[in-house]
């Protein structure tokens, strides 16, 4: 059975129990936790005799650089993380090793795309995938609807070439599972993944609650199964997967930006393809050329009528736009028509 570590914030999961054999964060939404703690943990749980079928989980090469996959010779299947749980990881980076599929070799981890009727659910992960054309089977250890293509990770059955998984079409089925009419697209990829780590804290120099953004092949990185950056405002301390199913992404290189209304933007480039720990040395300040505009926030008390994105509110005017003081657009319109809440950009 699956054990917890570290007050429950991570749940580990067996071979025994269809194969899993991966690391999964179960902690609060916005808990974090180093990777020394998570390396420490997993190595205290696995010395006990019972758990020493599975081979170690993850090893330190420095005190900010680990692997996570096959660690010890003997073992023939590589533990697998999610890409959630890593985005609760700060202070280190993490490669994999064992992930890439060797056929009659090496098991590996494997990744498709595929479309959909009834798409997975959470409680399809762990179970037994099979594709209806090819006959490959497995585990499905994570999927996700990224940028509009949907992925899935798969724990081949063995190493062998019918578990290969690369097939371009079938049906796949879940072993007691919700998905329904879930269409293999492409063929399975494979390699090793690296996350780096990038952070800010204590070094660099920023306005209260600044924006940082990273950019990574031309596109701002957003929580893998949400919409928004997983790290709040101001210093931050993050992962980056930089390389996937063996290849680098851009390079490696990733982009930060530091932006926030009222204050001088900044931005640095950084290449993060040896892994490690890197630091980003931005600095901002209160930018005298804009100091009177920028994004607020206001809850109303009473009302009536709804208010609507784009629109321009003004005071006091007498009535007259033209006249008025105060002006700003709405950005964003929550709460009730009595106490509505406006988010708006004010702009004199």
């Amino acid at each position: 059975m699956s054990d917890t570590i570290l007050s429950g914030d991570f749940t580990i999961f067996y071979l025994a129990e269809t194969r899993q054999k991966r690391v999964v964060w179960t902690g609060t939404a916005t808990g974090t936790r180093t990777v020394n703690e998570l390396y420490s943990a997993l190595a205290d749980l696995m010395d006990n005799q019972n758990q020493m079928d599975d081979g170690s989980v993850m090893s330190a090469q420095t005190p900010t650089a680990y692997t996570i996959g096959i660690i010890d010779s003997s073992d023939k299947d590589p533990w697998f993380i999610d890409r959630i749980t890593v985005e609760h990881l700060v202070g280190g980076a993490i490669t994999t090793n064992g992930w890439a599929r060797v056929t009659s070799s090496n098991t590996g981890i494997v990744r498709i795309t595929y479309t959909t009727g009834t798409d997975f659910i959470t409680a399809d992960i762990g179970k037994t995938v099979t594709n209806a054309t090819s006959a490959s089977t497995g585990t499905l250890l994570d999927f996700a609807n990224s940028g509009g293509t949907k992925y899935a990770w798969i724990r081949p059955t063995d190493s062998t070439s019918g578990n290969n998984w690369s097939g371009t079409t079938g049906t796949i089925t879940v072993t007691s599972g919700s998905a329904a009419s879930v269409t293999q697209a492409t063929a399975s990829v494979t390699g090793e993944a690296l996350w780096a780590n990038i952070y800010n804290t204590g070094i660099a120099t920023l306005v209260a609650n600044t924006s940082q953004y990273v950019y990574q092949n031309g596109k701002k990185l957003t929580s893998y199964k949400g919409t928004f950056s997983w790290w709040p405002d101001g210093a931050f301390d993050v992962l980056i997967l930089v390389k996937d199913v063996g290849t680098f992404i851009d390079g490696g290189f990733v982009t930060v930006f530091a932006r926030e209304a009222d204050t001088a933007y900044a931005y640095f480039i950084s290449n993060l393809s040896g892994g490690g720990r890197n630091p980003i040395p931005l600095q901002t300040g209160s930018d005298l050329n804009n100091g009177n505009i920028g994004y607020r926030v206001v809850t109303g008390s009473s009302g009536s009528g709804t208010f609507q994105v784009g629109e321009i509110m003004y005071a006091p005017g007498g009535g007259a736009l033209s006249a008025a003081t105060k002006k700003a657009i709405i950005t964003k319109v929550t709460g009730t028509t009595g106490s509505p809440i406006l988010e708006y950009w004010k702009f004199d």
